[in-house]
């Protein structure tokens, strides 16, 4: 399934062109748009399932309200901008009330990290609860991109 995480502002113009290139999972920011769960709406209306992004410094207040039109919460662990940068070691607080959050709300939404996760940061994450990870640089600077996806996992199922 095609998953996109649009870091663009007014990520409205771009739902429909991308549930027409068969998008299942569209990402935005609750910063680039007015109007989020109107967003959320449309995502949904076109077909695809609906996710939230919040970067490190963006409260997890910004999802409170929408929690339940919510396909996926993604919390950015490290800040936009470029690949292999380290995760802050801050994030894992707030993932830990991310599936708080989640969890009191009765919600199926799927949490998912991304920055900075690898074979020595992906465990506590794990345990944090997340339950889906962008791993970049782990795997595809990895010399058998595989087998650094077998590692990722067996580290998640090694921290039960």
């Amino acid at each position: 399934p095609l998953d996109v995480h649009l870091m663009v502002d007014r990520p409205e113009f771009y739902i429909a062109p991308f549930a027409d290139a068969g998008t299942a999972l569209f990402t935005f920011h609750p910063e680039a748009t007015n109007h989020v769960q109107r967003q959320l709406e449309q995502v949904r209306a076109c077909g695809m399932r609906a996710g939230l992004a919040l970067n490190p410094g963006t409260p997890l207040s910004y999802a409170e309200e929408v929690i339940n039109d919510l396909d996926m919460l993604l919390l950015m662990t490290v800040n936009p901008g470029f690949s292999a940068q380290k995760y802050i070691p801050a994030a894992t607080k707030k993932i830990t009330r991310a599936r708080k959050l989640l969890d009191d709300a009765g919600s199926s939404a799927r949490l998912q990290v991304d920055g900075g996760i690898n074979l020595g940061t992906i465990g506590a994450v794990y345990d944090a609860g997340a339950d889906t990870f962008v791993a970049g640089s782990a795997i595809f600077k990895a010399e058998d991109p595989a087998k650094a996806v077998q590692e990722l996992r067996g580290a998640c199922r090694a921290n039960p």
